[in-house]
């Protein structure tokens, strides 16, 4: 026992950094991958699903295609089946009868949503309808949309603006007979100074107007683009204090909302 002793203390001694951080982190990750996949998946009594690899999990084998990816699981794994994504859990539900279930036989076990990085940084961590977990707080918001925002008397209370705005873009359409129109530009300025005539009782015109609708358009695609594009930080929530893909203070979100187009938003309402 003594001369085991003193081999393990002679080779400690002798090894360098790189010589020890090695074993450890292979030790450490055949016991995470041996307690994920063999005692906490049946302590959970979790469906089945394809193997994954330690620390990745199913994340490397997933398939962009994914709806086809999930149809050849399901006839392997049946209709419930699980993934690994990382450190995340995902179960997926491939027929109608299960996804019925539960999105609306029990929507209200299901209703919260896991926030991603992207959306938790682009909305104050999360505390907007979208986000927000069901409970009394998402009911007030939702109470407000409904009554308040959306209900039959306050849209009939701006139907002349609604109509107006649409006569104006119409006409500005008339006027430009002969060069090309952007549409869908053109659609997206007119809801865009509803909304803002609702909040705030104005609207913007001219060259500000086309401005302001570019600006706001820009702003909108790239929280879209982020919030659709992977994050490290999903997937392995240990790491989302490091911000490996620049996405939070100082990265791309602050770079989205403290832009030159989005304070120039700001400019341009405000002065309104």
């Amino acid at each position: 026992m003594s001369s085991l002793t003193n081999f393990i203390k002679d080779w400690f001694s002798a090894a360098d950094t790189t010589t020890l951080i090695v074993p450890f982190l292979i030790i450490t990750t055949v016991t995470w991958y041996f307690y994920l996949f063999f005692i906490n998946s049946k302590t959970q009594k979790l469906p089945p699903g394809p193997p994954g690899l330690p620390f990745f999990g199913n994340l490397l084998s997933l398939d962009p295609e994914l709806h086809t990816y999930f149809a050849d699981l399901a006839q392997t794994h049946g209709p419930i089946f699980k993934l690994r994504l990382g450190s995340k859990l995902g179960v997926v539900l491939s027929s109608p009868s299960t996804a019925r279930e539960v999105l609306k036989d029990h929507d209200t076990v299901f209703a919260n949503r896991d926030v991603p990085a992207a959306g938790r940084a682009a909305t104050y961590g999360g505390k907007d309808i979208a986000w927000s977990p069901y409970g009394p707080e998402w009911r007030m918001l939702r109470k407000v949309c409904v009554i308040k925002m959306l209900s039959n008397t306050t849209l009939d209370s701006v139907y002349e603006l609604r109509r107006g705005e649409v006569r104006k873009t119409v006409g500005s359409i008339y006027n430009r007979i002969g060069s090309t129109v952007d549409i869908g530009e053109e659609v997206f300025l007119t809801v865009l100074n509803v909304i803002t005539n609702m909040m705030w009782g104005a609207t913007v015109e001219g060259e500000e107007r086309v401005s302001l609708g570019t600006a706001f358009r820009e702003t909108v695609a790239g929280i879209v683009q982020l919030l659709g594009k992977p994050n490290l930080s999903d997937f392995f929530p240990g790491l989302a204090r490091f911000d490996l893909q620049g996405n939070w203070y100082g990265g791309k979100v602050s770079g989205i909302f403290y832009s030159s187009r989005c304070l120039k938003i700001a400019h341009i309402l405000d002065d309104d």
